[in-house]
């Protein structure tokens, strides 16, 4: 499965909405999560953090909110990657791996 991310940075503070466009129909699957990791932190949203929209196509865009205190868990000028996984019964499967760059901020903390 393909993943695709519209945002390529993320900075820093921000509670930026993020959409993925993946190949084949979420919607379909038991759990669905999308991970984060920078270095060794990992953040995982799942659930009502998640938003799906079924394309005509098959694929579905995949939304996600991050809030101000997961942004400002990265650090700045490095990457982060992310991975949609997925399972339904006994079979699981991930998308590849996509990655955002996280750009600074200049007032640190949440505002």
């Amino acid at each position: 499965m393909s993943c695709y991310i519209t945002e390529l940075s993320v900075r820093r503070g921000t509670t930026p909405t993020l959409a993925f466009s993946v190949d084949i129909d979420l919607t379909v699957f038991e759990k669905v999560h999308v991970a984060f990791l920078e270095n060794r932190h990992l953040l995982v949203k799942e659930g009502d953090d998640i938003r799906f929209y079924k394309r005509e196509d098959g694929g579905t865009n995949v939304v996600v909110t991050l809030s101000q205190a997961d942004t400002l868990s990265w650090k700045e000028g490095k990457a982060v990657e992310v991975q949609v996984r997925y399972k339904r019964g006994e079979k699981a499967d991930a998308s590849s791996i996509g990655v955002l760059q996280i750009e600074r901020l200049l007032e640190e903390g949440e505002i």
